[in-house]
């Protein structure tokens, strides 16, 4: 009977110990076993587990003794999965071995058996030869509270009798000659499994006990095991009949749980009704199991584990923990033993509306609590899920797998609800479909026709409504949020590996969205409740700041391990081509929140096997909390690319306000922001010793709207002014697509049908001129005798003037005109000018390098479809002006003359500017001055 409605109370006796902070006081190892078993090493196992088969697998090394403790050295393999079942639960031995206070050995032999289980506690005192008295065995058994004992009749002895006074039962031992030690057996049926057996020895003749150097007891697991430390989480460790698929088995589950600082750690396993109906929000427990951890046999380190034996229709068990601790909340936990907590490395969560039992029982009682209110817990369905990727673990480009580089590399930020609802959504979207993983599907072509190549997800972890890039946070890093599901929260990951398929099968990557640094959790400040890790280790999982909000401590060991462990889980089970972290910069802080120069978390990222092929981006929201002040951006390894915010700020600055004396920013913006990705190696006077390695400008994704912002549109006050907000957005489209680096655009702005289009003409641009546009730019200075492949030069819009790098006409009309022309060996080129002023110039056009002649593809002071066109009108050859409009740019490609067009040609032609060579980065010598 694995599951009763309500949790039972098994006993009666206190249980006292202070287990937060001590380490073992008793040594649980696993011993060697008797000729013909087979020792079990899988994962960190605190006891030895024998088969009846009598077919040796592996053994232990002989035990040896270090001051009166035990010690067990072993070899220690993983956890085996499903598939690979070893030993039937209903036929093994598990051996354990205790010490006493007094240094004498206390042994545990549990047999499971079919009709429940037998336990043989032997103890190594004095004998009947030596003067020895019979010890009575003081005991009792419990589940759910080490501080009630329960004495089962089917289970108790002849001879026994119940000790009024301590509520425990005293069975009498008897003595084993071939041994050499006192026994005694007791019969646990099945039905009252699983259970802990908690004992010591007592002598009625001197009225003393036996017991542990630091507990008041020894307790013995049946029906469960101690488990192991590693891996975290849930993991099948046997089935049963082997070779079972696990829905169908019977499954030995080890559960393992990270808690420094609690000192009691509750399992909580809840059946649930299965529905996957259509819009289903939670499903209904049934009924409620809580294993009580014990502070000895179930601890390893920090690390709370047990293996629960006898799991069946795993596909329909939930767990959760409880965990207590100090409740003054003065060394930095926030444990309340009410709550029911989500395992922090749970790969797949479900709401569940829990029984009253789950409430009334609980080891303290919350102020207040609703049946109606679901409970998020981790589900077992991933062992029981299977699914098929039909070939498409990346993008499939050419029949192949095969990545996109940096250069090549055009970004759409995509949140899910938002482009699967809406008046465009809803003509190709069906309803059921709206706000959902599987919506993407309905409107993937379009993000294939706009041109893009990647496409990065707004969170799809579980989040909940909070504060952030993305205005919601996680609550767990490692499943997928059920709110995106169609066929109910059980189906969530199928349906977010059906979307990811089909966008590789379309030829896309798929990069994911996801934060480390606020959670929905919130702290004493904020709302947010105890969810997970904040009520089952604040203390290391958070840090608080300054205005008592709490941050994920990223730069802890434990949390560092956690973040690394998240991205792999995502990587390898949903095939996601990348990452893009928002608050990055949290990732270069201690768990104090000092920042390092080298921080280990973004250079175990950079460094994991299985990380270091993807595209990992950081975006961090405040550069004074990077090293160096941000000097250099984000540390990258060779690695990271980083959401360039210094491209938005001078942009938005020069072309959006007209901000004068701006000029040597904006060229620096266009020609790959050398001052955050070029090598610098020489020191200045406010930052010595400031060396650092360079990356190529491709490694900067040029963003204008902020993760999860609002469409260009909307934040230039369309509301007021949408002539004005439209000539503006494609102003600032086309500097994103021009300039060297990755351009990253929101879904939000292209959700307008006229900027898609023109985006969609962009992409196509960009794409035929990439190596004009983005070519593989490692800033390494020219060498006399090696071929230049790429000539840039600058203009200003006076034919024969010279750019005003200095500022010196403080921007006056048209002082603050910026034009450059790119010329390839190929004999492409190109030549684009923007005009930051609310009227209309006159600008010098540069004749085409090579002859030729000049075609206008794209002129943002036009109405759609006029403004951006692949075969748009021809500008005679000799062409010297054109004018650009009141906040406009043009961008002019050049080809071979006699080229023929059907459009018409802007103004008439009249004289060339002069070139200007390619300006340095910011700081280092130049024909202008660094920006301000």
């Amino acid at each position: 009977m694995l599951l009763q409605h309500g949790r039972a109370h098994l006993g009666g006796h206190g249980h006292s110990s202070r287990s937060g902070t001590r380490v073992h006081p008793v040594c649980l190892k696993a011993t060697g076993c008797a000729p013909g078993t087979a020792t079990a090493t899988t994962g960190h196992v605190s006891s030895s587990v024998a088969s009846t088969s009598g077919q040796p697998s592996s053994w232990l090394s002989p035990p040896r003794h270090v001051k009166g403790r035990h010690v067990q050295t072993h070899a220690v393999a993983p956890a085996q999965p499903a598939q690979q079942s070893a030993t039937a639960q209903s036929n093994s031995v598990f051996n354990y071995r205790f010490f006493t206070k007094q240094g004498l050995m206390m042994r545990a032999v549990v047999q499971h058996m079919a009709g429940g289980a037998r336990v043989e506690l032997c103890f190594d005192g004095p004998s009947p030869e030596d003067g020895g008295t019979p010890p009575l065995l003081h005991w009792g058994m419990y589940r759910a509270s080490g501080g009630q004992w329960y004495h089962p009749k089917e289970a108790v002895p002849p001879g026994s009798n119940l000790d009024a006074a301590t509520g425990g039962m005293r069975t009498p031992m008897s003595w084993r000659g071939d041994t050499r030690e006192w026994t005694t057996t007791l019969d646990v049926p099945s039905k009252l499994l699983p259970l802990h057996v908690a004992a010591v020895f007592y002598y009625p003749d001197r009225g003393t006990y036996e017991v542990p150097p630091r507990a008041r007891y020894f307790s013995v697991p049946v029906g469960m095991s101690a488990g192991h430390a590693e891996p975290q989480g849930a993991t099948i460790v046997s089935a049963s009949p082997p070779g079972a698929r696990p829905e169908e088995a019977t499954c030995m589950v080890n559960f393992s749980l990270f808690s420094r600082h609690a000192s009691a750690v509750y399992l909580c396993l809840v059946r649930v009704q299965p529905n996957d109906q259509p819009g289903a929000t939670a499903l209904q427990g049934s009924g409620i199991l809580e294993i009580a951890l014990d502070p000895v046999t179930n601890r390893t380190g920090d690390m709370w584990h047990v293996c629960v034996h006898g799991l069946k229709n795993i596909g329909l068990m939930c767990y959760g923990w409880r965990a207590d601790g100090d409740v003054t909340w003065e060394d930095g936990g926030r444990f309340h033993p009410g709550y029911i907590l989500c395992d922090p490395y749970v790969s797949r969560v479900v709401p569940v509306l829990l029984p009253e039992a789950a409430y009334t029982a609980a080891p303290k009682m919350l102020p207040t609590y609703n049946l109606k209110q679901p409970v998020m817990l981790g589900t077992l369905a991933a062992f029981t899920q299977t699914f098929d990727w039909a070939g498409a673990h990346g993008p499939v480009r050419g029949g192949a797998r095969k990545a996109y580089s940096l250069e090549e590399q055009v970004v759409l930020e995509v949140d899910i609800a938002a482009w699967t609802t809406g008046p465009d959504a809803e003509k190709v979207v069906p309803k059921e479909r709206q706000g959902k993983y599987l919506g993407m599907l309905d409107r993937l072509q379009e993000i294939v026709k706009l041109g893009v190549t990647t496409v990065v997800l707004g969170p799809v972890c579980q989040c909940a409504p909070g504060i952030g890039a993305w205005g919601r946070n996680p609550t767990n890093f490692f499943a997928p949020d059920i709110k995106y599901a169609i066929n109910g929260p059980m189906n969530a990951a199928n349906e977010l590996k059906m979307m990811i398929r089909a966008m590789h099968a379309a030829g896309l990557e798929v990069i994911m969205g996801i934060e480390f640094c606020i959670t929905a959790e919130g702290s004493d400040a904020m709302s947010g409740g105890l969810q997970g890790m904040r009520g089952i280790d604040a203390a290391v999982y958070y840090r608080t700041l300054p205005d008592r909000t709490s941050v994920l401590a990223a730069g802890h060991p434990v949390v560092r391990k956690v973040i690394v462990d998240a991205l792999r889980h995502w990587a390898t089970e949903y095939r996601v081509d990348g990452f893009c972290i928002a608050n990055a910069e949290n990732l270069s802080q201690d768990r104090f929140g000092s920042v390092l120069d080298s921080p280990p978390l973004a250079e175990d990222i950079a460094r994991d096997p299985e990380l270091r092929g993807l595209k990992l981006v950081a975006a961090p929201s405040n550069n004074a909390l990077l090293p160096r002040g941000g000097v250099r951006g984000f540390p990258h390894y060779a690695q990271w690319a980083q959401v360039n915010d210094r491209f938005k700020s001078d942009m938005w600055a020069y072309l959006v306000d007209g901000q004068p004396g701006l000029l040597s920013a904006v060229a620096t913006r266009i020609s790959g922001s050398a001052d955050l990705f070029a090598p610098q190696w020489d020191a200045s006077p406010s930052h010595p010793g400031n060396l650092a390695a360079g990356r190529r400008a491709a490694f900067g994704l040029n963003n204008l709207s902020g993760l999860g912002g609002q469409g260009l549109l909307k934040a230039l006050g369309s509301d007021s002014n949408l002539e004005r907000a439209e000539v503006l957005a494609r102003t600032l489209l086309l500097a994103q697509f021009v300039s060297c680096g990755v351009p990253m655009v929101s879904s939000a702005t292209v959700a307008r049908k006229g900027l898609w289009r023109f985006v969609s003409v962009l992409a196509a641009i960009r794409r035929d001129n990439v190596a004009l546009m983005n070519p593989p730019i490692d800033f390494a200075p020219e060498k006399p005798g090696v071929p230049v492949f790429r000539k840039l030069s600058w203009h200003s819009a006076a034919p024969g003037g010279t750019v005003d790098w200095q500022n010196t006409q403080g921007g006056a009309v048209p002082s603050n005109v910026i034009a450059f022309s790119v010329a390839e060996v190929s004999g492409k080129g190109m030549f684009c000018v923007f005009n930051p002023y609310n009227e209309p110039v006159t600008v010098a056009l540069p004749g085409p390098e090579g002859g030729g002649q000049w075609r206008l593809v794209v002129d943002t002071s036009r109405m759609p479809p006029e403004d951006a066109d692949l075969d748009g009108p021809l500008l005679p050859p000799g062409q010297p002006l054109a004018e650009v409009g009141p906040k406009a740019a043009m961008l002019l490609l050049s080809v071979k003359s006699g080229a023929t067009s059907a459009r018409t040609p802007p103004s008439a032609p009249r004289a060339s500017a002069a070139p200007m060579p390619l300006p340095p980065m910011p700081g280092s010598p130049g024909p202008y001055p660094p920006s301000p």
